[in-house]
């Protein structure tokens, strides 16, 4: 899974996968084990191996601890709406409660700029395709990456760098909606593996792409940045952790 995830077709199957079929051993080896009287330490390795870096279990710790927002902390939402919320405007008061400084969203319809206009005085951008910032600070710019060298490959390649006027500092977001391996899914799960192992297979060349444009995007940016969105891949994938593992996960960090 970290070696080979969105690299080999098989390796990424399993990282979008559901991982709690390691633990199906299990279901056999304990009941050997107590029918035998042991041994039981390998099993319990076996057990905290699984549970820790295969299936990614955390126990959120830093929730305990609560503490107020520093001065210099942003809060950001990043939402994809599937296409489009089409729901009212107390959908869109229950998400301000969340008290965001910023809301990314991808697969932003007409419909949802106009409810978060009417529900906020706040900054509003949108791409007039698949992205929309709503910002509480102003934003001093925008800058959209070309789309066409991937979107006529197949891919997403939405990438919008904004310039947001904080009172701590002028930040560069990045509100990125990268391709999905999905089809390739969709084909094994019908039965068509080989068909499945090929799409696989273009899709994370293409992906790769994608981010290491998108990385670059990023990176012409001046001063402090914030990357936030979609990107279509666990943290454990090649590809995430080659153009974005350096930089910190606030998700997987909370």
């Amino acid at each position: 899974m970290w070696w080979y995830g969105d690299v080999w077709w098989l390796s990424t199957l399993y990282l979008f996968g559901p991982r709690w079929v390691v633990l199906l051993p299990l279901a056999v080896l304990i009941p050997s084990a107590i029918w035998r009287r042991g041994p039981f330490a390998p099993l319990l390795v076996a057990t905290v191996i699984i549970l820790g870096p295969v299936l990614g279990f955390r126990t959120g710790w830093r929730t305990w601890l609560g503490g107020a927002d520093q001065p210099d902390d942003i809060r950001v939402v990043t939402f994809n709406t599937a296409g489009g919320w089409n729901v009212g405007s107390q959908e869109v008061a229950t998400l301000l409660t969340l008290r965001p400084d910023v809301i990314a969203i991808q697969e932003c319809s007409l419909e949802d700029v106009d409810l978060m206009r009417e529900a906020t005085d706040w900054f509003v951008h949108s791409s007039g395709g698949s992205l929309c910032l709503v910002s509480r600070y102003p934003i001093d710019g925008v800058a959209q990456q070309e789309r066409e060298p991937v979107q006529y490959a197949g891919g997403s390649g939405w990438v919008i760098r904004y310039a947001i006027r904080t009172p701590i500092a002028l930040i560069q977001l990045t509100n990125v909606h990268l391709d999905t391996p999905r089809s390739g899914f969709e084909q094994v799960r019908a039965g068509r593996v080989a068909l499945g192992a090929q799409d696989l297979a273009s899709k994370s060349v293409l992906r790769e792409i994608e981010s290491r444009r998108a990385r670059r995007w990023v990176d012409e940016g001046d001063g402090p940045f914030l990357v936030t969105g979609d990107f279509n891949m666990p943290v454990e994938s090649v590809i995430y952790r080659r153009y974005w593992g350096d930089l910190t996960n606030a998700f997987s960090r909370g």
